[in-house]
């Protein structure tokens, strides 16, 4: 299977160098697009759809981009104070990874390497969990070894609703993002962003219960303020639109209540 990329980096000579750079053909990788304007990558990503974006700070329009991007797929690298003070806000729109210039042949072919990976393995438990767990929410590590690693779990399960990301939880448990983020994925073996929005997202079918409660107030009360963005992490963890899954779940509980009377 061949993975779709659009590649948005706003040196000219270095976005050509990363393209040359690449046996893109074996990796099983295809570019279709090359630009340097973040503002008209996002109109192509929001129609071409590709499965994976590599960009970077400096380009113009970056964080709006970020939203049309999929889901745990991006790249950003840089190499600014600046951009990397920035790095926990680029986390909190699903960036995969982050990784300063200069940014090697060698390097790049293992990071595009292990993207693809990922993509394969999100697709696979989508699968999976389509088959054997139709209508049930996601899996999620209710406690581990680790007492930093359980602080931030009840950190999230009373503060879902707020705006709260990495950032927030670290500064509340008194140690750095890296160090909360590094023995929370060895701990949980998830990343803490991909965590939280999983979450989210099990507290969001909860309330598909209640039929007063329209999509985007349920995305609103599981502190996910942008629709658009709730609409895509969702099919991203359970396959399907949270309206279409709202119907099968409603349809899937009528058969049961029949069935059992």
């Amino acid at each position: 299977m061949s993975y779709s990329l659009i590649m948005v980096i706003r040196d000219d000579y270095t976005r050509l160098d990363l393209i040359s750079s690449i046996d893109w053909k074996h990796l099983g990788i295809e570019v279709i697009a090359s630009l340097k304007e973040g503002i008209i990558a996002q109109k192509l990503i929001e129609l071409l759809k590709p499965d994976m974006v590599i960009t970077e700070f400096s380009v113009r329009g970056v964080y709006a981009m970020l939203q049309a991007c999929p889901i745990y797929h991006t790249l950003i690298f840089g190499n600014s104070e600046k951009e990397m003070s920035s790095t926990h806000k680029a986390f909190g729109l699903g960036v995969f990874e982050y990784h300063q210039k200069p940014i090697t042949p060698q390097k790049f072919n293992f990071v595009l390497m292990t993207m693809k990976k990922k993509i394969e393995k999100d697709r696979k438990n989508v699968i999976e969990s389509n088959v054997e767990k139709k209508f049930i929410a996601i899996e999620l590590p209710q406690s581990t070894n680790n007492h930093l690693a359980n602080s931030a779990i009840n950190f999230v399960e009373q503060n879902y609703s707020k705006n709260i990301g990495l950032q927030e939880t670290a500064a509340f448990l008194g140690v750095s993002e890296a160090h909360l983020s590094r023995v929370f994925k060895s701990e949980t073996k998830m990343n803490f962003v991909k965590y939280l929005n999983s979450y989210r997202i099990n507290e969001s079918i909860h309330l598909m219960n209640d039929m007063s409660l329209s999509i985007n107030q349920i995305c609103n009360a599981v502190g996910i303020h942008n629709p658009s963005y709730y609409s895509k992490i969702f099919k991203h963890f359970l396959g399907v639109s949270p309206n279409k899954y709202r119907e099968s779940f409603i349809v899937y509980n009528i058969n049961n209540e029949l069935n059992s009377n």
